[in-house]
């Protein structure tokens, strides 16, 4: 994947790819402490089995989003 990624970068021509990557991630990271604060919070109303699916969704979607499109996903 590490491979892709970079050829990806690479081919798009687009100088300062790896540091608009790294922000990019960055950016994931943030709304993945901002989601797991969320589920983690004591006043979450849903549960423990809907708090570890909602986080490990959001981890595969963001891997799904990315192996399929080749785009990092993006907070809307």
């Amino acid at each position: 994947m590490a491979g892709h990624l970079a050829n990806l970068i690479i081919s798009s021509g687009h100088e300062g790819g790896f540091t608009e990557l790294d922000n990019t991630d960055d950016a994931v990271d943030a709304l993945h402490a901002e989601l797991m604060a969320a589920v983690t919070n004591e006043s979450w109303p849903h549960g423990i089995p809907t708090a570890i699916n909602i986080a490990l969704l959001a981890r595969f979607y963001e891997r799904l989003e990315f192996i399929t499109t080749g785009t990092l996903p993006t907070r809307s």
